[in-house]
């Protein structure tokens, strides 16, 4: 009967592991990087001091924007868009990069434009960023990792608790 009291436990624990593991596993994201060159434009005109990009095929999941050029002052991204402003206004030629993960792995650029104080200088073209996705790794939890060392303790107690019984 003890036995059997502890074998439904070890189940029940494994059971119970098993799906709080499964429940907070991260979904698949995919990681985006993205490469803008900003446009050489006549030594008079306006400089871009910010860009807005909307990309297609994201299921609204942009998240985990970062930026990966250091004339990035701040960035955004929620939904289908992302919003850059950047330290200084950019002359032509400069190379920005920044990333971002979704939860699909065929997003494409839509549209964006270049802009000053948010007032449109120019358009974004298809030609003037690489979009590339690569799979992040997804994680386990922490209260998955919790319940997996409780499991692996209770399996040792147990699998100690029968080698006394045995020898007994």
């Amino acid at each position: 009967m003890n036995r059997r009291l502890s074998t439904l436990v070890l189940v029940a624990a494994a059971i119970l592991t098993s799906g709080a593991l499964v429940r907070n596993a991260s979904a698949a994201q995919f990681l985006y990087e993205v490469r803008l060159t900003v446009p050489a434009l006549p030594p008079d005109s306006i400089r871009a001091n910010d860009a807005h990009l909307l990309f297609a095929g994201t299921g609204n999941s942009i998240k985990n924007v970062t930026s990966k050029s250091g004339v990035i002052r701040t960035i955004t991204g929620t939904g289908n868009g992302v919003d850059l402003t950047f330290s200084d206004k950019l002359l032509g030629g400069t190379v920005i990069v920044f990333h971002f993960e979704a939860d699909f792995n065929n997003v494409t650029f839509n549209s964006g434009t270049w802009t000053n104080n948010g007032a449109v200088i120019r358009s974004l073209t298809v030609t003037a960023f690489g979009l590339k996705p690569f799979v992040a790794t997804p994680g386990v939890s922490s209260i998955g990792l919790v319940l997996l060392s409780l499991l692996t303790l209770g399996s040792g107690i147990y699998i100690i608790g029968r080698r006394r019984s045995a020898t007994a």
